[in-house]
């Protein structure tokens, strides 16, 4: 199976699972929120081509149009944090050695 298809599969499992949960509290099935889905910039892409790929559906849920890509900078932030803990572990490395 592919990646496209499991983002796909994905999507439908999520927007049955609220149109059940909408029928069983009378909540109106326009009212649904939008799927948000998270990832590296590489499923981010997958996801938009995915939702391009569908474009041409006869409803909203073939065009996949309630679900919102996000991109998170999981890989930057992780560098990041990588960055400030080398460089205040280095500082006081260096503070310890001035004392002693």
């Amino acid at each position: 199976m592919s990646i496209e298809s499991e983002i796909v599969n994905y999507y439908h499992t999520v927007g049955c699972s609220l149109l059940r949960f909408c029928k069983s509290t009378g909540i109106s099935k326009t009212r649904i929120c939008n799927i948000v889905f998270e990832g590296d910039y590489l499923s981010f892409e997958r996801a938009m081509g995915v939702i391009g790929s569908q474009g041409d559906g006869r409803n909203k849920s073939e065009r996949i149009d309630h679900l919102i890509p996000v991109m998170a900078d999981f890989h930057v932030q992780m560098n990041f944090l990588k960055l400030i803990w080398k460089h205040l572990y280095k500082v006081w490395l260096y503070e310890i050695d001035r004392v002693d």
